[in-house]
């Protein structure tokens, strides 16, 4: 297994909004992987899963979106359901 770094970090989001942004990382990544979490989640749910990934070649990131987890914003809100 490949050693995994681990990296915590901010986002600029909407309107300024300052999203908490994670990251594994092997020493040389084969690819790129992406997480994002779902309603009432946030990234730190999916650290086991970030590092089995970069564990097997991957880079890893995600961040928590606006009002979830570290990052700001109004808990449980949404701007509207519209599209």
């Amino acid at each position: 297994m490949e050693a995994v770094l681990e990296a915590a970090g901010a986002l600029g989001g909407p309107g300024g909004m300052r999203l908490h942004l994670h990251a594994w990382r092997p020493a040389a990544p084969r690819g790129v992987l992406a997480i994002v979490h779902g309603l009432g989640a946030h990234i730190g749910r999916y650290d086991w899963h970030g590092r089995y990934f970069a564990s097997h070649g991957l880079a890893v990131y995600g961040y928590d979106q606006a009002g979830h987890g570290r990052s700001g914003g109004v808990r449980g809100h949404t701007p509207g359901y519209g599209a």
